[in-house]
């Protein structure tokens, strides 16, 4: 969770004035889509998103280690999916072979049903 600041500390920080220092931060929160300010009964600053804008090199490294991540998983769904279409082509495989072999053996039971017992000898 994010913890918050009030506006005229972070303007005693940035060294402005209040008024100034809002003018400033809602022009910054504008930009950042409102991730900066809130206006619960006074204005308050986001100390995350201000050390942000403050050092935009941790936020930069921060993005290439999320870019990594998702570089790695995607990485792993492919590998994933085509293990999974391995799978079912051998799966569909073994299963043309299974119906192969029952086809043959219905075709032997009805080989078998045709004879009937006139046609032999059975003396």
């Amino acid at each position: 969770m994010s913890s918050w600041m009030k506006v005229s500390a972070a303007a005693a920080s940035m060294g402005m004035s209040y008024s100034g220092a809002l003018r400033r931060l809602k022009r910054m929160d504008r930009k950042l889509g409102g991730r900066l300010l809130r206006n619960l009964n006074e204005w308050e600053v986001c100390v995350a998103v201000l050390d942000e804008l403050k050092n935009p090199d941790a936020y930069n490294v921060r993005l290439e280690g999320l870019d990594s991540r998702m570089s790695d998983m995607d990485g792993k769904i492919t590998a994933l999916r085509n293990s999974h279409q391995a799978h079912r082509r051998i799966t569909k495989k073994r299963l043309e072979k299974h119906y192969e072999a029952i086809k043959k053996i219905g075709e032997a039971m009805r080989a078998i049903g045709a004879l009937s017992l006139t046609d032999h000898d059975l003396g």
